[in-house]
């Protein structure tokens, strides 16, 4: 019987240092800021021991690395929850809540100003959401664009070479095959199509990028215009015409060596 007791008693002293199962003891939860009675503090689906012994991620924030992918998502797509660069597939990185409230403008070294568009998904995309990553922003056209066409696919094998990297290639729709300065919403889906792009292609109704590109005097009319973008979404460079992407990539190393910010 005795025995007995101390089986319990030991039991319910384990009980006692880790109420909540989760693998931390009530000195390791104190210490951390996480809750001694609930397994999963800030509800990202990991436990709290799990995030701080198994993955590195922070038990108190869904989604450590803010990169738009809570850590419990980033753990079952077999991804870094602790690295920005590192995300699922399923959709488009989202670090727009780390952007600082600052002056943009289009100017080299500013921060350039946010714009948007309708993907080829069908969905909003805003360069906001790309903030940390390097970004090369392509203003396109059509089938009369054949510097276009041969960039897409230059383009595309850019982001699959340096993508894990930090690098997104965007293209932002300037014209469709009529060459009358339209373009119509489906005509990113049908961009995306034609030349086999993993990267972000927009349409972009309020034409922002190219109004706010040509109000600061560096954009003419000509495509493709390539717009080089920083990890702080400041202006690097802007390459017109033909061999501008080639002159983008040449450009590249420095920022890509820049920290996350």
């Amino acid at each position: 019987m005795r025995v007995g007791w101390l089986i319990v008693g030991f039991a319910l002293a384990g009980c006692a240092s880790d109420p909540d199962g989760d693998g931390l003891t009530n000195a390791e939860e104190r210490e951390l800021g996480t809750l001694s009675t609930v397994a999963d503090t800030d509800g990202d689906g990991l436990d709290d021991g799990e995030e701080v012994l198994e993955h590195g991620t922070d038990p108190t924030v869904r989604d450590t690395d803010r990169d738009g992918f809570e850590d419990g998502e980033e753990v079952a797509a077999g991804t870094d929850g602790a690295d920005p660069l590192d995300y699922p597939a399923s959709r488009w990185p989202d670090g727009s809540d780390r952007v600082p409230d600052d002056a943009r403008a289009w100017t080299v070294s500013s921060h350039v100003p946010d714009f948007g568009g309708t993907d080829q998904r069908g969905e909003t995309l805003n360069l906001d959401r790309l903030y940390g990553h390097v970004v090369v922003v392509q203003l396109v056209a059509g089938t009369f664009c054949s510097d276009c066409a041969q960039d897409a696919a230059q383009a595309q094998g850019l982001q699959g070479e340096r993508g894990s990297e930090g690098l997104w290639v965007v293209h932002v729709l300037v014209d469709d095959d009529s060459r009358d300065g339209s373009v119509e919403a489906d005509f990113a889906a049908m961009w995306a199509d034609r030349h086999d792009l993993t990267f972000p292609a927009l349409v972009d109704g309020s034409q922002r990028a190219a109004s706010g590109l040509f109000d600061a005097g560096l954009y003419d009319g000509t495509v493709p215009l390539t717009v080089l973008l920083d990890r702080r979404h400041h202006l690097a460079e802007v390459y017109a015409g033909r061999g501008g992407l080639a002159q983008a990539i040449d450009d590249l190393e420095p920022l890509l060596d820049q920290p996350v910010p």
